[in-house]
């Protein structure tokens, strides 16, 4: 791995967003993980809504 003087950023809201895709993952079980998770990041993008909300749209 290489090692930079930069040190690394990692935007605020970063934890809770994977903690809510986490969740919604756990509970929809999707066959395919990687469509339903850019389903879910796309949906996130064009409707931020409540991650239960979400959810019941996927």
């Amino acid at each position: 791995m290489a090692q930079t003087d930069k040190p690394t950023c990692i935007p605020p809201e970063l934890p809770k967003m994977l903690k809510e895709f986490a969740k919604a993952a756990i509970r929809a079980q999707p066959q395919d993980l990687i469509q339903w998770a850019a389903e879910y990041v796309l949906l996130s993008r064009l409707h931020p809504l409540e991650d239960s909300r979400r959810e019941r749209v996927l």
